[in-house]
């Protein structure tokens, strides 16, 4: 090993399928996990530029191979409040999982990837 690090991806050069980039967004990256395959990386972040009666609290989905991402939008809780994403990570069954929490609500919801 050459003890050197480099990206396989920068996160702000992918575009979408409508060929918008990523960086456009001015978006903030809080952390991520991969698939179980390794084909996607799903990363929470915050969109920066987001309207107020737009969600800011997205996770973003990577295809690895195609070098796209789709924003997946994050569920609202029956109050209408957005929810905030706190954790994701992949579970043994081979889903991925986050928790989202706010005014001591808590819930956990599965992706499907898709």
């Amino acid at each position: 090993a050459s003890g050197k690090v480099s990206p396989i991806i920068k996160l702000d050069t992918l575009k979408d399928q409508d060929n918008i980039p990523l960086s456009s967004y001015k978006a903030t990256y809080y952390g991520g996990a991969f698939s179980q395959d390794s084909r996607f990386l799903y990363v929470v972040l915050y969109k920066g530029n987001s309207s107020v009666g737009d969600l800011q609290n997205y996770l973003l989905q990577i295809d690895i191979e195609k070098r796209k991402y789709q924003m997946l939008r994050t569920p609202i809780d029956y109050t209408g409040v957005f929810s905030n994403i706190k954790f994701i990570s992949l579970a043994p069954d081979g889903y991925m999982y986050f928790y989202t929490s706010y005014n001591n609500k808590f819930r956990v919801y599965r992706v499907l990837q898709s």
